[in-house]
């Protein structure tokens, strides 16, 4: 939920991102996020009242659009687990296959599957997103990733990354979906923004703010796709602060339309409930199945793809 502040400050901080123009370009950071304090502060923020929830909650609708009844999905770059047990939460239908490095990050996460009683269907292995092929199940219904690309160090291993998801696409026709950062021009926007935002681990904010300097921007991320041979992909970014950006595609042969029958609704703080609408709003692209989302066949569909927001 916002702080207070948020109503009087967001305005000025968005203005100043429009209005800068010159783009300090990308930061790498670590390709493996294993440090116990950073870890344990990413694992507070997927907490169901936690920071990051209402973005997973968001991601979490639009998957379950993608995904047939009984689905799988392989997961690149999962982390402690905390999106894919809520994506599991509100598809029990649904098993999934998380790919981390992080042996801390795998650790934790399998701690939390056990405990909520997930492992039967989430299966946490290491692996490297770059180079995944035999982790791939051979009725894979979508490869995703959330939260995970900015952590390439170089061009080539993000080219390596897309192209093994091209390839399994093109092998099995599975849906796509890909959610991250989306790299802001000025460096003063993310860490103010962040101010605003109550209940945001304090121990989380450095590296928060290392993963927002090394995400890839827009075209970065679309001109990989292109050279992937995902080109098909549509591409939205979040508006009006573009700090998040979405790629996605339907299953070949399948439209973007889930059965809202297999979404099981949770019980969410009010906070959460409103935060989570709040960026629904700033994707209007997304596949969400309602009367406020664009289909992929529809013409406002076809500005997603150019990161235009439907009108």
């Amino acid at each position: 939920m916002p702080k207070p502040n948020a109503l009087f400050v967001m305005p000025y901080v968005i203005a100043r991102e429009r209005l800068t123009r010159s783009d300090l370009g990308r930061t790498p950071e670590p390709m493996v996020m294993d440090e116990p304090v950073g870890v344990a502060a990413f694992h507070e923020a997927g907490k169901i009242d936690g920071s990051n929830m209402p973005i997973y909650e968001m991601w979490a609708k639009a998957m379950s659009q993608l995904l047939p009844g009984g689905g799988s999905v392989l997961d690149l770059g999962s982390g402690s687990g905390r999106y894919l047990a809520q994506l599991a939460r509100h598809r029990p239908d649904l098993r999934i296959i998380g790919l981390d490095l992080s042996d801390t990050m795998l650790a934790t996460g399998r701690r939390l599957l056990e405990e909520e009683g997930l492992s039967d269907r989430i299966t946490l292995l290491e692996a490297d997103i770059t180079t995944f092929d035999a982790e791939v199940p051979e009725d894979v219904d979508m490869v995703s990733s959330v939260f995970a690309l900015h952590h390439l160090p170089t061009v080539e291993h993000l080219d390596s990354c897309l192209a093994r998801i091209a390839a399994v696409r093109a092998q099995r026709g599975c849906a796509v979906f890909l959610g991250d950062f989306a790299r802001l021009k000025n460096p003063r926007t993310f860490p103010r923004t962040l101010s605003t935002i109550s209940g945001f681990p304090p121990a989380l904010r450095p590296d928060a703010v290392a993963s927002e300097r090394a995400g890839w921007s827009l075209a970065e991320i679309t001109d990989a796709l292109e050279r992937a041979g995902l080109g098909e992909l549509h591409h939205l970014l979040a508006s009006p602060l573009p700090l998040l950006q979405i790629h996605w595609a339907p299953a070949h042969g399948r439209a973007d339309e889930g059965d809202e029958a297999l979404w099981r609704e949770m019980g969410v703080p009010r906070g959460v409930r409103f935060d989570t609408a709040v960026w629904r709003r700033s994707f209007r692209g997304l596949p969400q199945g309602d009367a406020d989302t664009c289909r992929a066949d529809s013409p406002r569909a076809h500005e997603s793809r150019r990161a235009l927001p439907c009108r």
